[in-house]
């Protein structure tokens, strides 16, 4: 009997250590800031998600949950030393994923392969307030803003749905959807080699500006002006569009070196 206690112990503290491991590798953030309704949120990070939805309270409501990294040697050394840095005033919030505490932990093992943890943001904020984004890879989601969005992401994909504002977005290689409720002032799309799906409000009128480049633009509409220009070499090749489409209205200016757009209105 006295064996099978010490064993029934055993198993359980080493459940328990396994718990506390397990709760190491992963810490929580959790803030709510007032931001004016024509503020400016501005979020800074590297890989894990982003899910940012509009509302109409003034304020901005932050969840930030870091992860190891699977691969990571040290998961709960990766997680301890990652900050979610917060910067709030009732005109502008800043949001960062801070790896330099795990950067100067490496250095000090001198060990360069440093697996990043994932940090994933479930944030609301004000329809109204301008979001910046800037990213590595991480999967961003924005839904219902009315304003200004600005995104610079290298290969994370990309959802944008119920949207209202202006769109200034840079990547690299994200597959990227957008969803407008209408056209509002100047949107510009640049991708390298990525594949933008854009849905656009059905009979209302923009004026395209599109040069793809090796890429292609494929839409269920006609453009009232498209022109083929060649370099020197053969296998060189510009297609750039240019026209008002349905009467015309805002520009939306699209650019790509090998990279695919879908434009469809519905």
């Amino acid at each position: 009997m006295k064996v099978v206690s010490i064993l029934l112990c055993l198993l359980m503290l080493s459940v328990l250590s396994l718990s506390a491991t397990a709760a190491q590798e992963v810490k929580e953030v959790k803030k709510t800031v007032t931001l004016n309704p024509d503020g400016r949120v501005s979020i800074d990070t590297f890989k894990g998600s982003v899910t940012v939805t509009a509302w109409d309270r003034p304020q901005v409501d932050i969840q930030a949950r870091v992860e190891a990294d699977e691969e990571s040697d040290d998961q709960a050394q990766t997680v301890q030393n990652t900050e979610v840095d917060i910067e709030a005033s009732e005109s502008s919030v800043w949001i960062k994923s801070d790896y330099e505490k795990l950067q100067d932990w490496h250095s000090a093992f001198d060990d360069d392969n440093i697996r990043f943890p994932y940090v994933h943001y479930t944030i609301s904020m004000p329809r109204t307030a301008q979001l910046t984004i800037k990213d590595f890879k991480s999967t961003l989601k924005v839904t219902g803003l009315r304003s200004h969005l600005k995104i610079n992401s290298f290969k994370g994909p990309i959802t944008i749905s119920g949207f209202e504002g202006s769109l200034d977005l840079d990547t690299f290689k994200s597959e990227v959807r957008v969803e407008f409720v209408t056209l509002f002032q100047r949107n510009r799309i640049e991708t390298f080699k990525g594949t933008v799906d854009l849905v656009l409000p059905k009979g209302k009128g923009f004026d395209l500006d599109a040069d793809i480049g090796h890429g292609d633009l494929d839409a269920d509409f006609e453009f009232s002006v498209k022109r083929l220009s060649r370099g020197r070499s053969r296998s060189y090749r510009d297609i750039e569009y240019r026209g008002a489409v349905n009467g015309g209205g805002p520009t939306l200016s699209l650019r790509t070196h090998k990279g695919n757009y879908r434009l469809r209105q519905r």
